[in-house]
């Protein structure tokens, strides 16, 4: 058996070896192992949980705040000298109305807001990247393939050619283009395989494993949202103006008087028995009212006025922005199909061609180049049948994230597919 065509059984067999493999692995579940143990998304996962305890810490400030303090001395004056004592005592505070406490906490709460949309966000990130990192190495892989049929068939059309020439049916000039495309093909393989090495590399730098790489992708559906505000950037720009408006209500509720009450108990107790204890108990009712501060509480608030405008700004900047890539992306996914669909008519044309060139290749109607000819249209309608299709996938994944739709709970409705 002929060492060429051992080597395509064995890469045939590993190829379906590889795919039986990967097509018991699903996508989602696959996903959600991978962000679990992504270091990225465990950063993520923690600055999240620092803005929840940011707003249980704000929170905190509306109930009563107990202290307990303990102290030791000695005090001189003219009625008492040399007295060493020591003294204990509990405080209770509790704060009536504090409008700036309040916008503290409704700005806190905003802040966890904001976390949870940018976890959200470097989530739907993560998993457009490893996506596009799979379908590119894939992409190569299919290529290198293609490549690999075609450096193959040459061989068998040189083979086919040299046997015409030995048995005198054609002349050497014959032969020679074959040669040139074997040595052309052969060397398009070696780059095909080069550069999906380079995607491989890509892949496993994202801290996939070597197992995992050649696991199926579903089919990736088409988005038919028109929600703008549900594109990660562009919600967390809204969070930022309603960030941005409660810092503007704090700054303002520093100009407002707060009210309090404290309640407190001490006992002092001397070290000499000479001298009595002394016990003190109190109940106070505060009012602090802002008077005069130096223009410092008026210039900030001024400040955050502008800081929401800038926001506010910034929001309506990006809701267009992304409304136009959105738009964008979807003519582009119409035009590939397009695309697709020729080199698909193309590439049945060319097999339909090809076939018939052959044939009158064989009975001497038809010259080498001829052949050639055909197959090297063949080979491009091929490539950019396979181009136009990963292409399409691509948009329809960059589509679904700039929507909002590429998160987990919808990868799991994809189901199972064969990319």
């Amino acid at each position: 058996m002929p060492l060429r065509t051992v080597t395509y059984m064995f890469l045939c067999l590993l190829f379906a070896t590889s795919e039986a493999t990967a097509s018991n692995l699903n996508y989602y579940d696959f996903l959600s192992k991978y962000l679990k143990s992504d270091f990225s998304m465990m950063s993520a996962q923690m600055d999240y949980q620092a803005s929840i305890s940011d707003s249980l810490s704000s929170r905190g400030l509306f109930f009563p705040q107990l202290r307990g303090d303990l102290s030791v001395g000695q005090t001189t004056d003219e009625l008492v000298s040399n007295k060493k004592y020591y003294n204990y005592s509990a405080s209770l505070e509790q704060g009536i109305f504090s409008y700036k406490n309040i916008a503290r906490y409704k700005t806190s709460r905003l802040i966890r807001q904001a976390g949870k949309v940018i976890y959200g966000e470097k989530v739907a990130q993560r998993i457009l990247k490893v996506t596009t990192a799979l379908l590119n190495y894939k992409l190569s892989l299919r290529l290198q393939k293609l490549r690999y049929a075609d450096q193959r068939n040459t061989r068998s059309s040189l083979l086919r050619t040299q046997k015409r020439y030995r048995a005198g049916d054609i002349s050497k000039t014959e032969v020679w283009p074959f040669e040139s495309r074997v040595f052309t093909s052969t060397a398009r393989w070696e780059q095909a395989k080069n550069q999906t090495a380079k995607k491989l590399r890509k892949v496993l730098a994202l801290g996939i494993k070597q197992s995992e790489v050649d696991l199926f992708i579903p089919k990736i559906p088409t988005s038919e949202s028109t929600d703008v505000t549900k594109n990660g950037a562009v919600k967390l720009a809204s969070s930022k103006v309603e960030i941005a408006r409660g810092a503007e209500r704090e700054a303002f509720a520093t100009m407002l008087p707060e009210l309090d009450l404290k309640v407190k108990a001490s006992r002092e107790r001397p070290f000499d028995s000479n001298y009595a204890a002394e016990y003190d108990r109190s109940i106070s009712l505060n009012l602090t009212i802002p008077i005069f501060s130096g223009g410092t509480d008026f210039y900030k608030r001024k400040s955050e006025v502008s800081r929401r405008i800038s926001s506010q700004y910034l929001y309506r900047s990006l809701l267009i922005q992304t409304t136009n890539q959105i738009d964008d992306i979807r003519v582009e996914i119409k035009r590939v199909k397009k695309i697709k669909a020729l080199f698909q008519s193309s590439h049945f044309a060319a097999k339909k061609n090809l076939r018939g060139v052959t044939s009158e290749f064989r009975s001497g109607t038809k010259n080498s180049i001829d052949v050639l000819s055909v197959r090297k249209n063949l080979i491009e309608a091929q490539i950019g049948r396979i181009n136009a299709e990963f292409k399409e996938m691509s948009l329809k994944l960059v589509l679904l994230y700039k929507t909002g739709e590429l998160t987990l709970p919808k990868i799991k409705r994809w189901g199972r597919g064969s990319i």
